[in-house]
């Protein structure tokens, strides 16, 4: 079924991931082969799709859905109780984009935080510092307890597979069809090709892309193409989801079915970073406001029981 990889290697798989994933890094990584990565040993559910409910809170919108979705089990926990930790972090100005300053952030694992701002505020340079694609200028980046740019890049590259970047760019891999794209997370981390088949299948049956599994990144439209990534970004089950502008293409209905995937994802413990223009996009605990790249205050929003 992964016929179209060429050489359908751990190594191969590895090479194609960091292709799509990092492409702002300077340097080819050296990476372990996939077999040899744990496959987040904290959930030992054989079948790691379970019939769950989307929040209500998407349910009461506009155009009651009602649907039952098959979604992820919980992530592991790693034992670091802190998903992301930065500390006096700053990032250099890139494109029209206002530098980052000054910035200092915590968030606890299981955390939902959605960070806003007008365009050029340095939202997706904090999304780049937390994916791992791009280093601080200045100060000090925890991810899961590990500073990663201290790492060995073989370890570094090991940290990356626990997090799930949904890129503004999409960042796909143009000759791999939709399913191989959204495989890919799951072939790296050695799952077999049958499973990837059967959770791969019923993800993009729930993404509304059930009848493209075929299909090449370029014959989809923009909507599709990010329901794709995020596909891809939450199939192998991360512990930290990155999504940038997660929705900004997609139409009313699709938007709402990402969105309860997403927030259903942080309910059942990975910590979810959301960036957007949008401050009220969705209904995070955690708000953060980047005004030319400085953080406003951070605002907390009171549970609802």
């Amino acid at each position: 079924a992964f016929g179209a990889l060429g050489v359908p290697t751990p190594e191969r798989l590895d090479t194609l991931f960091e292709i799509a994933d990092t492409r702002l890094m300077t340097s080819r990584e050296s990476l372990p082969p996939a077999r040899a990565i744990p496959r987040n040993p904290g959930v030992r559910n054989r079948d790691w799709l379970a019939r769950v409910r989307p929040p209500d809170s998407f349910l009461a919108g506009e155009g009651h859905l009602g649907l039952t979705v098959k979604l992820l089990t919980p992530v592991s926990i790693s034992g670091e109780d802190t998903a992301l930790r930065l500390t006096g972090v700053s990032a250099p100005r890139r494109a029209g984009v206002e530098g980052l300053t000054g910035l200092d952030l915590e968030l606890a694992q299981g955390d939902f935080l959605l960070v806003h701002g007008e365009a050029g505020a340095g939202k997706s340079l904090l999304m780049g510092l937390a994916g791992l694609t791009l280093r601080p200028g200045t100060g000090r980046l925890e991810i899961l307890g590990l500073n990663p740019w201290r790492l060995p890049p073989a370890r570094r590259a090991r940290l990356r597979r626990r997090l799930g970047p949904v890129f503004q760019d999409m960042r796909l891999v143009d000759d791999l069809t939709v399913a191989e794209n959204a495989a890919l997370p799951m072939r790296i981390a050695g799952a077999r090709p049958e499973a990837c088949r059967r959770d791969v299948a019923e993800l993009l049956d729930w993404m509304g892309l059930a009848g493209m599994a075929t299909a090449y990144p370029q014959d989809l439209d923009h909507d599709q193409q990010q329901r794709l990534a995020v596909a891809r970004a939450v199939a192998g089950r991360p512990e930290i989801i990155l999504a940038d502008e997660p929705v900004g293409w997609m139409g009313p209905e699709a938007a709402r079915r990402v969105l309860r995937l997403l927030l259903q994802l942080n309910r059942q413990g990975a910590t979810l970073i959301m960036a957007s223009r949008n401050p009220d996009l969705a209904p995070a605990p955690r708000r953060l406001e980047l005004v030319r790249g400085r953080a406003l205050p951070e605002t907390r929003l009171e549970s609802q029981a």
